[in-house]
């Protein structure tokens, strides 16, 4: 039996690169998958995934603040315009560098001896929980990788297979078909979707300058304490302000024809303007004690001193430290060594913020990549990252006599304990 002239016959070649398109398709898409899966878990989860960048410590911190949003965003939006067919030649690169930095930063955490976590589902995680484990995230991303890179290579090399062309009186009616459909459903959702990204953007960007704004009333209040403890310096033989005898309780401030009683000696570090009101502060609004990103009175905390302040360097050392208070007075402000790398008066707020429940305890000053306001022994300020602090001393204030001196038993925040005291210094 004969083959009918007019049916189209399917060239071996032809059917060798549909295959090959097919298979590189299938590649590429299993990966965008893959890729879109972890950037929509992430979304869904996103204080999970930024709690798991603190793992990577070389990267830097507005590396961390952007990427927390910034990854999943790109991940998930990516793989949505890719499978919707918008720009796929584009995402698949997008994604294609996004994985070779990700894998390369793996391999510089692992050369350091440090494993990195990766929330990389958020909220699939529960079924995914060994995807966050440095080397399966090491596998994982490797793989896609060469899927991508397998199938996006060979979709470049391999040309498209020719279509049949539609008779001419076919080409008019397939022409009208494709101009009813106008915009699709995908692609409305598509444009939908930017635009709320957009949007969020938008928004997150005008939060951010007036956290900014914020940010330089606080620097410039800062600067100002720091300008009151130089002229008390000069008032007061270079000396730090320290207005109670350690060794005489009870501790009792007195501002505005009233007193203060403090339960600890250096409970001072929280109360040091206290007994500077009357001749330093006079007439001066209570706000600039406080932080102006506090927000509500509630929430609202004040700038404290270092307690590095209240006694002398030698009790900042294991080794020199003296029970009783003799080591307990203030140390003289030409002591500080690296003054422009000792921090004298500071904000706690973005710890007290930030507080973990369910216990509503401090979080540990290495997690935190938020910057910490403060002013410096030789009266500049600026916010630092908490990750950018010194370690102190972990003892703390733990003396046994006389009672009511120890108030912090380890060091909470960042520029609290110096080692060294003012010698020492509170970053490099």
């Amino acid at each position: 039996m004969g083959v009918d002239s007019k049916c189209p016959m399917i060239k071996p070649e032809r059917c060798g690169l549909r295959l090959c398109r097919c298979t590189a398709f299938t590649l590429v898409a299993t990966a965008m998958l893959v890729v879109g899966l972890g950037g929509a878990g992430k979304l869904l989860d996103l204080s999970s995934f930024r709690t798991s960048l603190f793992t990577w410590e070389r990267l830097p911190d507005w590396v961390i603040d952007v990427g927390w949003f910034g990854v999943p965003t790109v991940e998930a939006t990516a793989a949505m315009l890719w499978f919707a067919g918008v720009w796929r030649l584009t995402c698949e690169r997008v994604v294609i560098g996004l994985l070779a930095s990700v894998i390369a930063l793996i391999f510089v955490h692992l050369a350091a001896g440090r494993v990195p976590t990766c929330n990389c589902y958020g909220v699939f995680m529960n079924h995914l929980a060994f995807m966050s484990e440095g080397r399966w995230l090491l596998g994982k991303a490797v793989l896609l990788l060469v899927l991508l890179m397998l199938g996006h290579i060979t979709m470049l090399l391999t040309p498209e297979p020719q279509r049949r062309r539609p008779p001419p009186h076919d080409r008019a009616a397939a022409h009208d078909v494709r101009a009813a459909k106008a915009f699709t459903l995908v692609e409305t959702l598509v444009i939908i979707t930017i635009t709320a990204v957009l949007i969020a953007l938008t928004i997150a960007g005008l939060s951010s300058a007036k956290d900014r704004s914020r940010l330089v009333l606080t620097l410039g209040r800062l600067q100002q304490h720091g300008a009151v403890l130089a002229t008390y310096g000069s008032d007061w033989k270079d000396q730090f302000p320290a207005p109670v005898d350690a060794a005489l309780p009870p501790y009792e401030l007195f501002a505005a024809g009233e007193s203060l009683v403090l339960p600890s000696y250096f409970a001072l570090h929280g109360s040091w303007h206290v007994g500077l009101l009357d001749q330093y502060y006079a007439n001066q609004n209570p706000e600039i004690f406080h932080d102006a990103r506090s927000g509500s009175v509630e929430h609202r905390y004040a700038f404290v001193m270092s307690c590095t302040l209240l006694a002398a360097p030698d009790f900042w050392s294991a080794e020199t430290r003296l029970a009783g208070s003799a080591q307990l007075r203030s140390p003289k402000q030409s002591d500080a060594t690296f003054a422009s790398s000792k921090s004298t008066i500071l904000s706690i707020q973005p710890f007290m913020s930030r507080l973990v429940p369910p216990d509503n305890l401090v979080p540990d000053p290495r997690t935190l990549t938020a910057g910490v306001p403060t002013a410096a022994a030789d009266g500049h300020a600026a916010s630092r990252s908490a990750r950018r602090f010194l370690p102190g001393l972990q003892i703390g204030e733990m003396i046994p006599s006389p009672p009511g001196i120890t108030f912090h038993q380890v060091d909470l925040f960042v520029g609290m304990h110096t080692v060294r005291g003012v010698r020492g210094r509170d970053w490099d």
